[in-house]
């Protein structure tokens, strides 16, 4: 599955964690800002900026909670999961974050492998 196959509701969701885990400080270094700009060719420019404006005039966290329980498909899951761990991989995960991760991950019922690269 491609980031560009998304249903609107899980890129809302996407949006939703990069939001709270990436972007949470507001401020974005230059490799985070690259992120997502290749974030946004990926699913398309306005799919982006409407899920973004959706999210932020209708969602708080216990809003996100609830579609983040709403996704059922294993791939969809996996597919978003990695895409938030790549991007969050650029400033390491720290406290809150990373509980709200590892929340995710227990709900998605995902096995987190970090594989060496040679």
């Amino acid at each position: 599955m491609e980031l560009k196959e998304l249903q609107h509701s899980d890129l809302i969701a996407l949006v939703g964690i990069m939001e709270r885990v990436v972007m949470a400080d507001k401020l974005l270094n230059e490799q985070e800002e690259e992120f997502v700009r290749w974030l946004m060719e990926s699913v398309g420019e306005e799919r982006y900026i409407d899920a973004l404006d959706e999210f932020d005039g209708q969602y708080g966290d216990e809003d996100l909670r609830s579609l983040l329980e709403s996704i059922t498909d294993t791939e969809t899951r996996e597919v978003m999961y990695g895409t938030v761990l790549e991007a969050s991989s650029i400033n390491a995960l720290v406290g809150e974050n990373t509980e709200f991760m590892d929340w995710l991950a227990r709900l998605w019922e995902l096995e987190i492998r970090i594989e060496e690269t040679k």
